[in-house]
């Protein structure tokens, strides 16, 4: 009875933990590793920069500077593959100097051909912050989708850093 008990545990804990960490380097602690390159519409426009001086959780935090009237995109490299109604979190600490710009937690959602559906579903909004907020979004995988992909999505001029971005499957 214990063997069996121990092993239900082990089952529960392993489930719980392989949904808590589907973002690799959520909190920037190995650098910019796992994430795409900053993306703006405008080329020249912004940058992407570690950065240890300021962080919510950890030692570091990523900082985006974008210089631009139009949007700007940071993703992890990872696209999952979901089912029609999984249920997710996702959730970041943000904090934004607004030059007339925001900033956007969200995911894109793509077909079984990787065809953009939308590019923000789900979406959580943050315009100026004098301090770090936590954003957290909950949402439902509608039918027709096949893949997400976590992102922060910005629009206009602002510096934005970010830390502890994370995607629970609930």
């Amino acid at each position: 009875m214990k063997t069996l008990l121990r092993l239900g545990l082990g089952i529960v804990t392993l489930t719980c933990c392989s949904y808590a960490a589907i973002i690799a380097n959520g909190g920037f602690d190995s650098g910019l590793t796992g994430w795409r390159p900053l993306w703006t519409r405008d080329a020249s426009v912004g940058t992407l920069a570690l950065d240890s001086q300021t962080s919510h959780t950890g030692g570091h935090s990523a900082r985006i500077e974008h210089h631009g009237e139009h949007d700007w995109s940071l993703e992890p490299e990872r696209r999952l593959p979901v089912q029609a109604g999984d249920i997710f979190e996702l959730e970041a600490w943000l904090k934004l100097e607004s030059r007339g710009g925001s900033s956007m937690l969200c995911v894109s959602t793509h077909d079984t051909q990787g065809k953009a559906i939308d590019w923000s579903y789900g979406e959580c909004s943050l315009h100026e912050t004098a301090d770090w907020q936590h954003l957290r979004t909950r949402f439902i995988v509608p039918p027709g989708v096949a893949q997400i992909q976590p992102r922060l999505i910005g629009n206009g001029p602002a510096v934005v850093w970010l830390d502890a971005f994370s995607l629970e499957r609930t």
